[in-house]
Order: structure tokens, then sequence, then C-alpha cells
């Protein structure tokens, strides 16, 4: 009985140690420093993209998403960022923004496009996806087969 006593308290100390942190040495280089600023929740934009095709995705297919100003003529792409390593569809994504590029009265929308591993456009929004800078809402929508020569 004592045995499994102790055999317990051992178990107990190694996860509470395994647990604390440590502070890093003072010999360690400095982490380097982004020039962008952390992501919160005002300057993300969480999405979803799918397709209803009952096919597999093509390996080393890449996900590109963009939002985009629609005031502008013609409309001017403020963020666009692609994303490898797709298992799905559904598609989950976050899309990174300056809020300082952000205009209170604009009026903005996603578009994306799926492509190969060779770059070759598969799937993409049949027209741009409403989207409120700022909103904590998930935009969902989507892609379609692109036919033959078609460019997002």
């Amino acid at each position: 009985m004592r045995r499994v006593a102790l055999f317990l308290i051992i178990l107990a100390v190694l996860a509470i140690t395994a647990c604390r942190s440590t502070p890093p040495s003072p010999s360690a280089p400095p982490q380097k420093q982004e020039n962008t600023p952390p992501a919160t929740a005002a300057t993300q934009i969480h999405g979803r993209a799918s397709y209803l095709e009952r096919m597999a995705l093509p390996a080393q297919s890449v996900l590109e998403v963009q939002m985009i100003a629609d005031d502008a003529n013609p409309p001017v792409p403020i963020v666009q960022t692609s994303f490898g390593d797709l298992h799905g569809p559904p598609f989950d994504f976050s899309l990174t923004y300056d809020p300082a590029t952000i205009k209170p009265d604009a009026h903005y929308s996603l578009r994306a496009a799926l492509r190969d591993a060779q770059g070759h456009l598969q799937f993409l929004t049949p027209q741009s996806v409403a989207v409120t800078p700022g909103s904590d809402h998930v935009v969902e929508f989507q892609l379609v087969r692109a036919s033959v020569g078609q460019s997002p």
C-alpha cells in the first residue's frame, strides 16, 4: 500500500514539474519581432469555404482568399492570403488585415479561388461575397467548379 501511495506522489510531482513553464535562458537569442500588429477579433475575417462536388481534393491544393474594397474603380485588394495543407471541404480560414486600411463607410467583399499544385484554377467564388470588417460573424460561401480558361 505504501508503494502505491509513493508511486502516486512521484507521478503527481512529475506532472506538476512538467506543467511548469521555465523562463528563457539569458543566453537565448531574442525572438524576432514581426512588424505586423497582433491579430485580434477586430483585425480578422473568419470564414468557411466549401464546394458541393463529390470529388477528392487534388494533392497540394491551395486556397487563395482576398478581401477587396468594392468602392474603388477597379476594386482594390486590401489583403490576400493563401492556405495550403487543405483537408476537406469545408475549408476554415482566418484572413488578417490592417485596420488602418479600412474606411468606415466603404464596402468590402471576399473572393476566393482553389488551385491545384500546378496553379490551375479548380474552383472559385462565382461572385464577390459581402463582408463587414470587424464583425465576428463567420462568412460562409460556396465555390463553384471553374471552366477551362476561366480566371478569378
